[in-house]
């Protein structure tokens, strides 16, 4: 798993919320949400938008931990679905 997947997996349960809720705040599938935990998608730039002011963090924290999964080569693709 990346940072990042962790991460979004982790701050969602830390507020206590299903990926069905966290769906509603962010508009989009609970499928989405899913995949993005799983890694099985990478969220983009509007995305992680969304996260930031869900969680209430930096969009720039969101960023850096993607940003450390390129660079400890877990993705080898920058753009690989977003």
């Amino acid at each position: 798993m990346s940072k990042l997947t962790d991460y979004l997996r982790k701050r969602r349960k830390e507020l206590g919320m299903t990926q069905f809720q966290l769906s509603q705040l962010l508009n989009l599938s609970d499928g989405a949400v899913a995949k993005y935990e799983t890694e099985a998608r990478i969220p983009g730039l509007e995305v992680l938008l969304k996260y930031s002011r869900v969680y209430h963090v930096s969009i720039y924290k969101l960023v850096d931990l993607r940003i450390e999964d390129i660079k400890g080569g877990e993705a080898n693709d920058v753009n690989k679905n977003s």
